[in-house]
């Protein structure tokens, strides 16, 4: 819960003036949104400001529709809103990877998205770091890379660029193509 009186929703919304404010009256104002709790509504809107820009309220619009999102715990949420609101404004630097982005983005976000997001903690051997998985219908990101709380993502630690930019494209595409891992890593 936030302590700063200067953080309410109104605040923040004030603060955002190159942003599209249709746009942002969209996210506001969306039912789903508006169903959030005040923490969950401040947990997205803090990464609207740190991520300003008409692409990341679009997205978040969809995001806070999306029932994993709103089956997280608070600390998901501001995981969550921090990887998307990096990927909406990190992740289109040239034509291929603003598709790539574009596309990983799709399959978990409404309307047509049918995979689940879901932060977990995962451990690995000592000397290696697991960034994430998937299986079924679940894509699964290692939720100790990424720290909860309104600050926006830390993109210059290798891992969390690494999991965030590399491994959420990579295990989607498993989920996309139905490919299963064998313990040989053969296909």
């Amino acid at each position: 819960s936030s302590t700063n009186p200067a953080n309410t929703l109104t605040d923040i919304t004030t603060m955002l003036t190159n942003v599209d404010a249709a746009k942002l009256e969209a996210l506001v104002s969306h039912a789903d949104f508006q169903a959030l709790d005040a923490d969950s509504q401040l947990a997205v809107m803090s990464q609207v400001i740190n991520y300003p820009n008409d692409r990341t309220v679009e997205t978040f619009t969809r995001m806070v529709q999306a029932d994993w999102f709103k089956g997280m715990d608070l600390g998901d949420q501001q995981r969550t809103s921090k990887i998307i609101g990096y990927l909406c404004v990190n992740g289109h630097g040239s034509a291929d990877q603003s598709a790539i982005t574009t596309n990983t983005l799709n399959q978990f976000l409404p309307p047509d998205g049918t995979f689940d997001f879901e932060l977990v903690p995962i451990t690995s051997s000592p000397g290696t770091i697991t960034f994430g998985s998937a299986g079924g219908s679940e894509f699964r990101l290692n939720e100790n890379l990424i720290p909860d709380g309104q600050e926006p993502l830390d993109g210059t630690n290798s891992n969390i660029r690494h999991a965030v930019s590399h491994t959420m494209a990579h295990e989607v595409n498993h989920l996309v193509n139905g490919d299963r891992v064998d313990d040989t890593y053969e296909y």
